[in-house]
């Protein structure tokens, strides 16, 4: 059985990078972890639950799902990274609503979800000749 090509493990390592960068990412004069809400699935049962997410949001994503898919080299390309990206966005629009909220929302969540996303490119543009070499 024939391995993902080199160029395919080489993307998603560079890709993991990008998000190791997100997880350490800070706000100048801030020591908490900016991203802390994407980095791992939303509980959804248990005493931590967040029962009603799965109202909101239908195809959950997070940083730590986004690891395994590098690790598994599962993304074919920048824009397949780019769409989870914009997609844990979408469901931070999505449960943060305020027309529409759900039980443990906060609106001020969409704002750091759009830094999330800002931040992301601009560690992607950095990384763009590294990309387009995998």
């Amino acid at each position: 059985e024939v391995g993902p090509d080199r160029g395919a493990v080489d993307l998603n390592n560079k890709l993991k990078s990008i998000i190791d960068l997100l997880r350490q990412y800070t706000s100048e004069g801030n020591k908490i972890k900016e991203f802390w809400p994407f980095f791992n699935p939303v509980p959804v049962v248990g005493k931590l639950g967040i029962a009603d997410y799965s109202n909101f949001v239908k195809k959950p994503i997070s940083l730590k799902e986004m690891t395994h898919k590098c690790n598994t080299v599962a993304y074919s390309g920048v824009e397949d990274f780019k769409a989870d990206i914009e997609l844990i966005r979408f469901n931070s629009y999505a449960y943060n609503n305020p027309e529409n909220i759900g039980k443990f929302g906060d609106p001020q969540l969409r704002e750091v979800a759009d830094k999330f996303v800002r931040v992301c490119d601009h560690f992607l543009q950095q990384s763009g000749s590294q990309l387009e070499a995998a």
